[in-house]
């Protein structure tokens, strides 16, 4: 987006899909210019549980755990973990991950002309939201010196709701060059890892007669939109794989371990974990 000096219209439904709000922000702008890479850290502490498939084809060999499916192997209509769901998980870069507890917006790696800027938060809720929680969808704004800002969106799902809806949120980095607003201001703090964060619900337990289809276990859903985001993060790569003999090293290995990066069973501790990697584009 380009922003020119002076005071514009921004139209939230072009970044708020299902909201029909429409805000006025002043600024002054220039274009965006070099990228940088951020990552968006677990919602809370807990095991990861399910990438992009619900059942990975189990023939292809764990990168690290003996007798254990690839979770990036591709996804199957067989039911082998027995949960009553296969096939695709919904999402561009899901992450389920299993725990009971509050549930953080929390961002990593901000670079110091990440002033800070807006939040705002919808509920797009579908069918299942009766039964399992919420869906929440944060759109975070981030200035740079220049005033010129970029925008993404991370969701949350299977919550309780703690965030008011359609309300403009401001929101500091502690370490920019120059935080955007004043103390008195600023509702939550981003990049701060476990000192802050925005607390937005709390992982909600199915109701008993869920109907199918809908999630049946307590867990957070947590995603992001395609426009910005690039992958699941890569922090913790596998160091190696075992064999059906259980010796390491094995046939079955994959051949570049280094770019599994995520293990389902994970243990993430929540506001500190990388989970997914987001582009910004700010000057």
């Amino acid at each position: 987006m380009f922003l020119r000096r002076g005071t514009f219209q921004l139209t939230a439904c072009a970044f708020l899909a299902s909201a029909a709000l429409t805000a006025t922000l002043s600024v002054y702008g220039v274009a965006r210019a070099s990228g940088y890479r951020i990552s968006v850290v677990a919602g809370l502490t807990g095991n990861v549980t399910t990438l992009q498939c619900y059942d990975p084809e189990p023939n292809r060999a764990h990168p690290s755990f003996y007798n254990k499916p690839d979770p990036f192997a591709p996804c199957r209509l067989v039911d082998d973990n027995l949960d009553h769901v296969t096939g695709t998980h919904a999402g561009s870069r899901p992450v389920d991950i299993a725990a009971l507890g509050s549930v953080y917006l929390q961002l990593d790696y901000l670079p110091g002309r990440d002033r800070g800027g807006y939040a705002y938060a919808e509920d797009v809720s579908g069918m299942c939201s009766a039964y399992v929680g919420k869906t929440l969808r944060v759109w975070t704004y981030h200035f740079d010196p220049t005033d010129s800002y970029d925008v993404h969106d991370v969701y949350f799902e299977h919550i309780n709701l703690a965030v008011p809806v359609q309300t403009w949120m401001y929101w500091n980095n502690p370490f920019a060059l120059t935080p955007l607003w004043q103390p008195w201001l600023v509702n939550f703090n981003l990049n701060n890892t476990t000192s802050g964060g925005w607390n937005v619900g709390s992982v909600a337990q199915p109701a008993s007669g869920t109907p199918a289809g809908c999630a049946t276990g307590a867990h957070l859903h947590q995603d992001t939109g395609v426009s910005h985001g690039e992958t699941w993060a890569t922090q913790h790569y596998a160091e190696g794989c075992f064999n059906d003999g259980g010796a390491y090293g094995g046939a079955r290995c994959p051949t570049n371990p280094s770019t599994w990066a995520w293990i389902t069973g994970q243990p993430v501790t929540g506001r500190y974990s990388d989970v997914q990697y987001l582009t910004i584009n700010i000057n």
